[in-house]
């Protein structure tokens, strides 16, 4: 079964090969010994190996139900917990591994609970049981899982896409009774050493600082703190006042010089891997951060142009992967500089390619908010009318889609379902979420939710960092009418009271997208 977190399970198979090459010998020894053997009672733990050895050989040779079913029998007999405790996990962790296989996941994750329990576990068992977690939507478990393979095995993390291990923190919710398992995480994460290729991890080492200043333990926070690199993370510091101790006077925390280091390492990194798409996007996303468009469009034209009649795969390594990505930020880069039928054609030429070798999402849902900042709500509500799977963040962005082109197409009912699906699963991303109640007009509610995510703990340093001052950028006529609407907002004394007590706003020379 492919999950995010896919795991080979090697050490199980090879245990079930040499047993079945011992129970092999055995039965040409049994074969030369005296009848009179055959009238020898069985004990009851001998009859417990036997259907173990059977089990495993129905394994080996892809009799997984028969298989589970033997284990299952073992497993549950009362003298399974008097054999040898190495020979007891095997056992559990294959059941678990065939309960998986036939799609039980209930049943996988409770036989890998109690493989784990084992001292004889290792980073494969609990990455097992973390991948049943995760299938089970059980994301406290999956973050226990993650935050003990941290801790034990921190090399294993490598095995781990970085935006499995965000997307399993993020789906705890916004509870901040769950910042103990996020601190627990993020600090093992930290010890680690983690770093991964495509997640940059600036902002577990916020969330860590923040709880760190909320434990009083400035010293280490100050540590973490210096591990942050991303632009937008470190403004959303600079902004909340909870930082302070760590930001005030702090050269780290210079915006303007932040983002142009980030612009220079990016070209050094792109300079030491000129056949990297991805290390190509960093530069030219770090460039329209900048608001220097029309070097990333030269940048973004010079790639296109390598990869033009077919010579993409040859080209780049990882052109499957990203090559989507580049025709996105293309778009960017000519939406803002005001070529909007260009930016509108590059789109469709993006979403038109497979993400992930599958249907296109991303993109698909990109370009369906830009029909609907064109007022063109048909022609969002066809684009996204076939996409992919998604994660729960990706949903949000869909529904809100389809919410501004029902709202522009007067369709009311459509309009209160899609404000249902949002405001049930207004956590998976609430800013998402608040702009859809200013897009329904609903500003009174937006405002009630603005304030509380700035009082909330977990969301203050992303909803301040949305309500900054950023650099003038063309807008759409209806895009345009959005932000006016936030300003509004923004306006309100209650809202500027609780930014008053919470932290600030500031003017910062960087695009504003993504805030």
């Amino acid at each position: 079964m492919m999950t995010i977190f896919s795991l080979h399970k090697l050490a199980v198979v090879a245990q079930s090969i040499c047993i079945l090459l011992a129970l092999s010998a055995c039965d040409r020894m049994a074969e030369s010994a005296s009848t009179d053997n055959a009238s020898v009672k069985v004990s009851p733990a001998d009859a417990v190996e036997h259907t173990l050895d059977n089990a495993f050989i129905l394994a080996v040779i892809g009799k997984t139900a028969e298989a589970a079913t033997a284990f299952d029998v073992a497993i549950s007999s009362k003298e399974f917990h008097e054999l040898p405790e190495a020979r007891r996990f095997v056992a559990l962790e294959a059941d678990g591994e065939a309960e998986e296989t036939l799609g039980n996941h209930a049943n996988a994750h409770a036989l890998l609970v109690r493989a784990t329990a084992s001292s004889q576990s290792d980073h494969r068992a609990w990455h097992d049981r973390l991948t049943m977690a995760y299938e089970l939507h059980d994301f406290i478990d999956s973050t226990h899982c993650l935050t003990v393979i941290a801790r034990r095995w921190p090399e294993a993390l490598k095995q781990i896409p970085g935006q499995s291990i965000w997307m399993v923190q993020a789906s705890l919710g916004d509870d901040d009774k769950m910042d103990a398992l996020r601190f627990d995480l993020f600090d093992a994460l930290y010890e680690a050493h983690w770093k991964d290729a495509r997640v940059n991890p600036s902002r577990a080492w916020r969330e860590l600082t923040r709880m760190l200043l909320a434990r009083h333990e400035l010293a280490k926070a100050k540590q973490v703190a210096a591990e942050v690199d991303s632009t937008r993370i470190a403004l959303s510091m600079r902004v909340d006042k909870r930082f302070d101790a760590i930001t005030t006077g702090n050269p780290a925390f210079d915006i303007d010089r932040l983002a142009a280091a980030n612009l220079e390492k990016a070209r050094s990194v792109a300079d030491r891997n000129p056949d990297d798409l991805e290390s190509r996007i960093l530069v030219i996303s770090a460039l329209l951060d900048l608001t220097r468009y029309e070097e990333a469009l030269r940048l973004a034209d010079e790639t296109v142009a390598m990869a033009n009649k077919g010579n993409g795969p040859k080209r780049f390594k990882d052109f499957d992967e990203h090559y989507n990505w580049i025709l996105n930020d293309r778009e960017r880069a000519l939406l803002r500089l005001g070529r909007v039928d260009e930016a509108v054609r590059e789109l469709e030429r993006a979403a038109r390619r497979p993400e992930d070798g599958g249907v296109n999402v991303s993109q698909a849902i990109n370009l369906g908010g830009l029909y609907n900042e064109l007022g063109r709500p048909s022609d969002a509500l066809a684009i996204i009318s076939n996409v992919g799977e998604m994660s729960p963040f990706g949903r949000m962005q869909l529904e809100c889609v389809q919410l501004w082109a029902s709202i522009q197409l007067h369709d009311v009912a459509a309009v209160a379902r899609h404000m249902d699906y949002m405001r049930a699963h207004r956590a998976d991303a609430m800013e998402t979420w608040t702009n859809a109640l200013v897009l329904a007009g609903n500003d009174d509610e937006a405002a009630s939710e603005l304030i509380a995510r700035l009082r909330s703990e977990h969301w203050r340093s992303e909803t301040l960092e949305n309500l900054q001052d950023y650099s003038e950028v063309r807008h759409l006529p209806l895009e345009s009418s959005f932000h006016r609407q936030w300003r509004a907002i923004y306006a309100r004394p209650d809202v500027r009271e609780a930014i008053r007590q919470l932290g600030r706003v500031e003017s910062f020379r960087i695009d504003p997208s993504g805030a």
